[in-house]
């Protein structure tokens, strides 16, 4: 009984903290959300702030995630199934993703430990895409550009606001066919060796 309370509390912080921010949700609307006794959040959490942690300890992917992917030896194609997970993980967790982005572009008291979890993967990426560019693999001149722009174009989608996304023409687009679109534009801009159907495209 108590890991399905622990359950519904996480759940009901990560839909509230991603609506509403962590500042402007209580302890009192999260117990609410999840039909939980208030002094629960302290008793299983200790606090709203460690409520926040332990949401996104249960969110972020462990190594076991990368393992597969770190063992293949090429860089382009490593690239590749590295952008594929992060996708994969980003629409499981789109509100742990959000309230993530929130806090670090707020500079919360928090922002510099939350930075921490995405940090492993991001350090991947930057040490795949060295490793690509001294063999000749991509073709960019800064390995921060490069980087920065990767970034740029794995996190920004889900902060367009609407009145930009109004401008479009709604799309119906499967998650695999935006994994395959996302992988193309990336190492396209990273200048790829693609050989293996242009990577992604298969």
């Amino acid at each position: 009984m108590s890991e399905d309370v622990k359950t519904r509390i996480l759940d009901a912080a990560k839909r509230l903290f991603a609506e509403k921010g962590f500042e402007a949700t209580s302890v009192r609307q999260i117990c609410e959300e999840a039909g939980a006794n208030v002094a629960l959040v302290s008793y299983h959490f200790g606090g709203k702030e460690k409520l926040l942690f332990a949401l996104l300890d249960s969110a972020f992917p462990g190594p076991e995630m990368y393992a597969e992917i770190d063992v293949i030896a090429d860089p382009v194609e490593r690239i590749s199934r590295y952008v594929e997970g992060f996708l994969r993980w980003s629409e499981q967790e789109c509100d742990v993703q959000k309230i993530l982005m929130q806090e670090i572009m707020l500079k919360s008291d928090r922002h510099h430990l939350l930075g921490q979890y995405p940090l492993a993967f991001w350090q991947r990426l930057r040490d795949t895409l060295a490793e690509g560019q001294a063999q000749g693999q991509f073709r960019f001149r800064s390995l921060k550009t490069a980087m920065l722009q990767m970034m740029g174009a794995l996190l920004y989608p889900k902060m367009v606001p609407q009145f930009v996304l109004d401008l479009f023409e709604p799309e119906d687009l499967t998650l695999e066919e935006q994994i395959r679109a996302k992988q193309q534009y990336i190492l396209l801009g990273l200048g790829a060796n693609t050989t293996e159907s242009e990577r992604g495209s298969g």
